[in-house]
Order: C-alpha cells, then sequence, then structure tokens
C-alpha cells in the first residue's frame, strides 16, 4: 500500500497533482451517488471535500480526510490533526483501540484504515474464541431419516422412485444466522483488500470459523432489522463496524483492484458526540446528583393535526437537585463565527431551545482560536412578557489541544463552569439571566 493522501475538510485534490487518476475521480463519484452526494463535490479534474472527515481507500490509494481549524497553533500540521482524530473518535467509543503511552503513539501514527478493520478483527476474534451464537432456524432437506414435518409436495416431486427418502421441513440449533452472516461478509471484504498482509491473514484464518454459512448480501435494512437480546448483545460492537465496512464499500466488477471503501464521518456531528461524551464521563467522576447531562433530547414544538415538527438541542444540562432544575442548553459548532457574533439563525435556534426547555441559560460551544474571546449576552423579554422571561446566550470558546494532542480535561473544564452556575444561583444573586461570562475556570476534580 502507498503512502497515504492526506486532505484537510473542505480542501481540494487535483487529477494528476497528488497521484489522483481520472478513473479515481470516477469511482468517488459512484460512491457519492450511492450516498446522497454529501461526501464529495467535484469540479473540473478536480474532487472538493466537504464537512466530512476520515479514510476512503481507492484500490491501493488512501486517502485521509482530517479535520482543521484555522486560526488553531498547529492548524497546518497534518500529524497533529491525524491523531486527534484518532484520539477524538477513541474517546467518543467508536473506534476501540487499548491505550495506553506508547502503543498510544503509535496508533495514532497509523493509517486510520488499518486501525479500523484491526478493531473489526479484534472484536470478531473475541467472538470465536467466545463461540459463535446459536440460534433456532426452520430447515428444509431431504433427508435419509424423517424428522420434522414431511413436505407432501416436495416429496412427490423428490422421491417418487427414493422411498427410501423423506423431504421434511423441522427445527435446527446451529450458527447459521443473520449475525454470523454479516461477520463473515465483512471479513470476505477485508480479506480481499489492499492493505498489510497481516490484517489479510486475520482476515482468511477467522473466515475459517464460519466455513459452511451462507453471506448476508447486507443492505442498510439489514442491520435495522437486527435485533440484540442476552445472547448476542456481545456482537453489537462487531456488526456496528461491519455495518461501516459494508455499507460503505463499493465493489469495481470491470476492475477488481479498484474497489472503494470509506469510512466517514461528518464532524460537525462528531464534535457535537465527543463533547457530549467527555461531558458524560466529567459527570459520572462528579457523582450524585450535581450534573446531569443528555444528547438529544427531542420535544415537539409545532402540531397541526397529526403531524408535529420536533426540537432537539444538542446537549441539556441540568444542574443541582432542586425543583426545577437550573437548565442550560449547549450547541455545539465546529466552525468559527463570523464578526465575533453568532449568527441570526443560531440566535433565533438558541432562543426557542430555552423558549421549549425552559431553560435559563444557553451558549454556543466553538473550537477555540488564538483570537476568540467568550461573549456574554441574553435574550430580551417579548412584548408584553416581563424581565423573567430573559435567559442567557453566551459564545464559550473551548480548547480541544493541549501539548500536541487532544486535552483530555475538557469535560472537567466544562462541568467546573456549568457548575459555577448553579453557585451563583445558590448564592442568590440579583434576579435576571444567568450569564454566560467569561471567567477563569477551576478543576472540580
Amino acid at each position: 500500500m502507498t503512502e497515504p493522501l492526506q486532505v484537510f475538510e473542505h480542501g481540494k485534490l487535483h487529477v494528476g497533482g497528488a497521484g489522483l487518476s481520472g478513473r479515481d475521480v470516477e469511482r468517488l463519484q459512484g460512491l457519492n451517488e450511492r450516498h446522497g452526494c454529501r461526501f464529495f463535490d467535484f469540479g473540473y479534474r478536480c474532487v472538493r471535500f466537504t464537512q466530512y472527515v476520515g479514510v476512503v481507500q481507492i484500490g491501493r490509494r488512501v486517502i485521509e480526510i482530517l479535520p482543521k481549524v484555522d486560526g488553531v497553533p498547529g492548524a497546518d500540521n497534518r500529524r497533529l490533526w491525524h491523531g486527534v482524530l484518532v484520539d477524538m473518535l477513541r474517546r467518543c467509543g467508536l473506534l476501540r483501540i487499548e491505550a495506553p503511552s506508547a502503543a498510544d503513539l503509535a496508533s495514532r501514527r497509523a493509517l486510520l484504515l488499518n486501525l479500523y478493520l484491526e478493531a473489526f478483527l479484534r472484536e470478531v476474534d473475541a467472538l470465536v474464541h467466545h463461540g459463535l451464537a446459536k440460534r433456532y432456524r426452520k430447515a428444509r432437506a431431504n433427508l435419509g431419516v424423517f424428522k420434522g414435518r414431511l413436505l407432501v409436495a416436495q416429496q412427490l416431486r423428490h422421491n417418487l422412485v427414493h422411498r427410501e427418502r423423506a423431504f421434511c421441513e423441522y427445527m435446527t440449533y446451529d450458527r447459521d444466522n443473520v449475525f454470523n452472516r454479516v461477520l463473515k461478509e465483512a471479513l470476505g471484504v477485508v480479506r480481499d483488500m489492499a492493505i498489510p498482509a497481516r490484517l489479510a491473514d486475520d482476515a482468511r484464518r477467522l473466515l475459517l470459523a464460519f466455513d459452511g454459512l451462507p453471506e448476508a448480501a447486507a443492505t442498510a435494512e439489514t442491520f435495522q432489522r437486527l435485533r440484540y437480546d442476552r445472547h448476542t448483545e456481545r456482537y453489537r460492537r462487531a456488526t456496528v463496524l461491519a455495518e461501516m465496512i459494508l455499507l460503505n464499500y463499493a465493489p469495481d466488477i470491470r476492475h477488481g483492484d479498484r474497489s472503494v471503501l470509506a469510512i466517514l464521518f461528518d464532524m460537525n456531528v462528531l464534535f457535537e458526540h465527543y463533547v457530549l461524551c467527555e461531558l458524560q464521563r466529567a459527570a459520572r467522576e462528579l457523582g450524585g446528583e450535581r450534573l446531569r447531562v443528555t444528547g438529544q433530547t427531542s420535544r415537539p414544538f409545532w402540531r397541526a393535526g397529526s403531524t408535529q415538527a420536533m426540537i432537539r438541542p444538542d446537549i441539556l444540562v441540568e444542574l443541582g437537585s432542586a425543583k426545577p432544575p437550573l437548565r442550560v442548553i449547549l450547541d455545539t459548532k465546529w466552525k468559527l463565527p463570523k464578526s465575533s457574533r453568532p449568527t441570526d439563525a443560531d440566535l433565533q435556534q438558541m432562543y426557542a431551545y430555552g423558549l421549549q426547555f425552559g431553560a435559563t441559560a444557553s451558549a454556543l460551544l466553538y473550537p477555540q482560536t488564538g483570537a476568540a474571546r467568550d461573549t456574554e449576552g441574553y435574550f430580551l423579554a417579548a412584548c408584553g412578557l416581563d424581565s423573567k422571561a430573559e435567559h442567557g446566550c453566551g459564545m464559550w470558546f473551548v480548547d480541544i489541544l493541549k501539548e500536541g494532542k487532544l486535552d483530555p480535561g475538557l469535560g472537567r473544564r466544562l462541568a467546573g463552569r456549568l457548575l459555577m452556575l448553579e453557585a451563583d444561583r445558590v448564592r442568590q444573586l440579583p434576579a435576571g439571566p444567568a450569564k454566560m461570562c467569561p471567567r477563569e475556570v477551576r478543576s472540580t476534580t
């Protein structure tokens, strides 16, 4: 496998200049069309990348799409942002990597595609070692002994001159189920990819445990219909990885060495999930009822007959044990505000969140840049309403980097800042909206 091409989100690659051929661009166009034309944009002999980050493999060519925030120290450092992406996926639980010291450093320098394939093979290996799940299923066969129920029509068709045989339908208990079929199909894809020999060998070895099983021919509907129980819950992580491989794999029938595999994440959604996971981790460390963090809490805000529209903030935080608790809405933005102020659309969205969820404070969270400063603000009460209808809305800039890698203390710093709002309420400060003012953040651990 050649060295990967590394490009930042919203960047561009030209045909020829970066080792990308016109045929490679055609493969990317086909993949893009299968996924709603959201991964890439295309110009004259070039590919423009959108907000999706991750990895794409075209035959033996690997393209890594890295996140980037302009104005952050090291914004053009590809090694730095490769490690940030790997660490962010790991801390979100989207990439399971054992991370002690030197092994962590090695993993952050490895190809992202290899890390994902290795994680998938490790999960399947654990399942094989534990024993593949078995389930009851109906089977039909032409047997030498009678079993279950005789199928008369098939018996007359197949055994009219073979009276010693019986065409039966019966229940059997074996490994032939959708979970094992999906894993076998994904292992076959990994085996045939242009990847390091050790990974391909591991895939071949694991396929021996699935010998005799048919493949699933999996689609998105196949994974939507999966239902886990106490016997198959251990399959969840492996099937999630298999889904990423199978649904984003585009085999090239005419040119077998030019198949395309993409493992891509919307950076806006990834940043939201990362902040949520870090805050929830900090809340567990605090314990008790001081801080409760939930993500994507939905509530209807418009209805017409049987039709309704839902509103769903990124993160809802409840502070303290009082009834009602202090509610704070956080909305993450993987971008930098223009003119040092939020857009009108973002402010209108936060205003609606505050009214619907009874929040007294809210904040837009942006990645920290050198020149950005936190800003406090609040929404004015509507005409005819008293000042109690006001609630604060500020701009917070969070520094995600520390000493050249992802900062593991982000959740604790955010939790400490949120707890200061609760402390202000306990001290019974003068009535008014909760200000999201910048202040020194102290660790709560």
